[in-house]
């Protein structure tokens, strides 16, 4: 988070940069302690703005200061995202093979998730995007799968989900009735994918090339 001290320093003199950092901390714990089992995404607007108040700030401070600190935050994030080698041309034999594509995303700030996908050029492959700070809802709950699947036209029982998440991902898309693929490039799974009922999921990889050949 050192890239949000000069923003601190230069707007709230008075306090110490590890100050502000105590708060954030504070404030996004309880963020994610409070999820379950709504999943209400909170923007990351609104993260600063509990942040700033945690701190003692005024709301008039608050209203300007919070977008200003989740600019520079997501400005920062956004250049530090690197794209999956294998991800374009994973996207493009899907396509190819007659697959509709879709997008599903926690993320707290809609245009930062917009922006990374564009600089990506990510965009043209999926038929529908829902980031969760636009949707309202984060993975893993079963509404923003749902949603994805009804925006496509998709049936549940004849999709598949490709995440590298397993509670967000694996078993938010296991209760919405798809079938998943684990994404789990830190573990040896043998050639291609397998059957592991123990885990929760239907088939596992190690990187996102072999998702293709896992889909019946």
């Amino acid at each position: 988070m050192s890239w949000l001290e000069p923003v601190v320093r230069c707007h709230l003199p008075g306090y110490s940069f590890e100050a502000f950092l105590d708060c954030l901390t504070a404030t996004t714990n309880t963020i994610v302690a409070s999820r379950a089992p709504e999943y209400h995404e909170i923007p990351s607007v609104e993260r600063f703005r509990w942040t700033l108040a945690r701190l003692g700030i005024d709301r008039a401070r608050q209203d300007w200061l919070a977008p200003l600190l989740a600019e520079e935050h997501m400005a920062n994030l956004t250049k530090r995202t690197h794209l999956d080698v294998s991800a374009t041309t994973t996207l493009e034999a899907l396509q190819r093979q007659g697959y509709q594509l879709g997008l599903v995303s926690n993320f707290d700030s809609e245009p930062a998730a917009w922006h990374v996908l564009e600089q990506h050029g990510l965009l043209e492959h999926f038929g529908t995007v829902l980031i969760s700070a636009g949707f309202g809802r984060r993975k893993p709950h079963r509404s923003i799968f749902l949603a994805a699947l009804q925006r496509l036209g998709a049936s549940a029982s004849g999709a598949w989900f490709v995440g590298d998440n397993y509670e967000e991902d694996i078993l938010g898309a296991q209760n919405a009735g798809l079938r998943s693929i684990w994404v789990r490039p830190q573990r040896t799974v043998g050639q291609g994918w397998h059957l592991e009922s123990t885990v929760g999921c239907t088939r596992q990889v190690q990187h996102l090339a072999e998702v293709l050949a896992c889909i019946d």
